[in-house]
Parts: C-alpha cells; sequence; structure tokens
C-alpha cells in the first residue's frame, strides 16, 4: 500500500456484456430467493436486485480488464468470484472497499465503483492487509461493523500479477 492512487482505471461494457452479466446477477437473486437467503451483513432486502446484478457486472468488468475468464456462477460456492480473486462494488464513486471480519485473509479484493457498465477499478488489497482497526467500523445503524479500506489505501489495478 503506498497510500496513492492518481490514476484510476475506467472499465466500459459493451451492451452484450452487460447483457451476460445482468443474466448472472438474475440468477444469483432467483437461487437466493429459492433458497429463502436473507440478504447479508445486515443490507436491506429492498435492494437486493441491484446489488446481485451489479455485483455480477462488476465482476465482469474485472475480468476484462485482467483479461480473465468469468465464470458468472450461481449457486455455485467458488474459491472466488473470478479464480482466486473477490469483488467488491458500490455505486459511490468515492466508496470504500469493504471487508468483512470471515473473509479470508489471502483473498484479493478488488473494488469496483459504477453502475450499468460503466465502472472505475479504483484498487485492490489483500484482505488481511485491509483488516485494520482503524478500518473498522459500522456505517449505518442496523448494519454490521466491517473494515472500510478507504481508496487511497488500494493498490492500483495496473500493479495486480495475475
Amino acid at each position: 500500500m503506498d497510500g496513492s492512487n492518481p490514476q484510476i482505471v475506467e472499465v466500459s461494457l459493451t451492451l452484450s456484456e452487460i447483457m451476460y452479466g445482468a443474466y448472472a446477477g438474475i440468477g444469483r437473486r432467483v437461487s437466493a430467493i429459492k433458497k429463502g437467503r436473507p440478504a447479508y451483513y445486515g443490507l436491506d432486502d429492498s435492494a437486493n436486485w441491484q446489488i446481485d446484478v451489479e455485483g455480477a457486472l462488476a465482476e465482469k468488468a474485472v475480468a476484462k480488464y485482467l483479461n480473465l475468464y468469468w465464470t458468472d456462477s450461481v449457486g455455485v460456492a467458488a474459491p472466488g468470484d473470478i479464480g482466486r480473486l473477490e469483488v467488491r462494488s458500490t455505486k459511490y464513486k468515492d466508496g470504500h472497499l469493504i471487508i468483512h471480519k470471515s473473509d479470508p485473509d489471502d483473498s484479493y479484493f478488488f473494488l469496483v465503483t459504477g453502475i450499468e457498465g460503466k465502472y472505475r477499478l479504483p484498487g485492490y488489497i489483500r484482505a488481511v492487509d485491509g483488516k485494520l482497526d482503524a478500518f473498522w467500523e459500522c456505517k449505518k445503524k442496523g448494519r454490521d461493523f466491517q473494515y472500510y479500506v478507504p481508496q487511497n489505501q488500494l493498490i492500483p489495478v495496473e500493479q495486480f500479477n495475475a
């Protein structure tokens, strides 16, 4: 972590990539409904569709940038979102990367900001390096405590070696 990230990578998905990714997100939501799975980490159930679809699209964006195969898995516990990599997304341009206490320490987490196929990749971090007391907080009443890693603490995605 060098604390600086002057140039943030931007990734635009094509309309067919958006369609493909959205189908994966819809499949994930339907699978969750079938299993009766509630929203995770104290999230509001009203955002489930948005979270699943945008989450899948964010994974697609990272895979596209890194030139990695994205499996678009539905209902299958894989080692990560893209191979061994994890992706967390937010619609907020200045959003933080959220890491949960239960996340594997040796996993790499990528932050994606944006919506509807227009994304920014501010950076990534290994979970253990983001699990610092300084980042441990609860941002909204009723939500779980999590690690909120600021963008300026992320490693630029250009430095990642797949």
